[in-house]
Protein backbone atom coordinates (compact mmCIF):
# COMPACT_ATOMS: atom_id res chain seq x y z
CA UNK A 1 0.00 0.00 0.00
CA UNK A 2 1.03 3.65 0.31
CA UNK A 3 4.01 4.66 2.35
CA UNK A 4 4.40 7.63 4.62
CA UNK A 5 7.90 9.07 4.80
CA UNK A 6 8.63 10.75 8.13
CA UNK A 7 4.89 11.39 8.43
CA UNK A 8 5.17 14.21 5.85
CA UNK A 9 4.76 12.56 2.44
CA UNK A 10 2.61 10.10 0.55
CA UNK A 11 4.10 7.94 -2.17
CA UNK A 12 2.00 6.64 -5.05
CA UNK A 13 3.19 4.24 -7.70
CA UNK A 14 1.70 4.20 -11.21
CA UNK A 15 2.08 2.11 -14.31
CA UNK A 16 2.01 4.54 -17.23
CA UNK A 17 1.78 4.01 -20.97
CA UNK A 18 2.99 6.79 -23.26
CA UNK A 19 2.35 6.85 -27.01
CA UNK A 20 4.79 7.95 -29.70
CA UNK A 21 3.37 11.48 -29.53
CA UNK A 22 4.45 11.94 -25.86
CA UNK A 23 0.89 11.63 -24.50
CA UNK A 24 -0.12 9.53 -21.52
CA UNK A 25 -2.67 7.05 -22.88
CA UNK A 26 -3.04 4.71 -19.90
CA UNK A 27 -2.47 4.97 -16.16
CA UNK A 28 -2.98 2.46 -13.39
CA UNK A 29 -2.45 3.03 -9.67
CA UNK A 30 -0.23 0.25 -8.30
CA UNK A 31 0.07 1.58 -4.73
CA UNK A 32 -2.83 3.67 -3.45
CA UNK A 33 -2.53 6.49 -0.94
CA UNK A 34 -6.30 6.95 -0.52
CA UNK A 35 -7.87 10.12 0.88
CA UNK A 36 -8.28 11.63 -2.61
CA UNK A 37 -4.55 11.54 -3.38
CA UNK A 38 -4.93 8.93 -6.13
CA UNK A 39 -7.52 10.92 -8.05
CA UNK A 40 -5.58 14.18 -7.89
CA UNK A 41 -2.33 12.49 -8.87
CA UNK A 42 -4.04 10.75 -11.81
CA UNK A 43 -5.38 14.09 -13.07
CA UNK A 44 -1.88 15.55 -12.94
CA UNK A 45 -0.06 12.56 -14.44
CA UNK A 46 -2.49 12.44 -17.39
CA UNK A 47 -1.38 16.00 -18.29
CA UNK A 48 2.34 15.13 -18.30
CA UNK A 49 4.25 14.84 -21.56
CA UNK A 50 7.16 12.39 -21.63
CA UNK A 51 9.99 11.96 -24.10
CA UNK A 52 8.86 9.02 -26.25
CA UNK A 53 10.83 5.79 -26.48
CA UNK A 54 12.58 5.27 -29.80
CA UNK A 55 13.14 2.16 -31.86
CA UNK A 56 14.99 2.16 -35.18
CA UNK A 57 14.84 5.97 -35.17
CA UNK A 58 11.07 6.13 -34.71
CA UNK A 59 8.97 7.16 -31.72
CA UNK A 60 7.18 4.18 -30.17
CA UNK A 61 4.81 3.70 -27.25
CA UNK A 62 6.25 2.48 -23.97
CA UNK A 63 5.19 1.46 -20.47
CA UNK A 64 6.99 2.24 -17.23
CA UNK A 65 6.57 2.65 -13.50
CA UNK A 66 6.34 6.21 -12.17
CA UNK A 67 6.58 7.22 -8.52
CA UNK A 68 4.68 10.34 -7.44
CA UNK A 69 5.42 11.90 -4.03
CA UNK A 70 3.05 14.26 -2.25
CA UNK A 71 4.51 16.43 0.47
CA UNK A 72 1.98 17.14 3.20
CA UNK A 73 1.86 20.57 4.81
CA UNK A 74 0.91 20.87 8.46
Amino acid sequence: NSKTINGNSKVLRFEIEVDGERKVVKTEVVNSAGMGFDEEALKTVKQFRFEPARKDGNNVSSEFTYIYRFRLEK
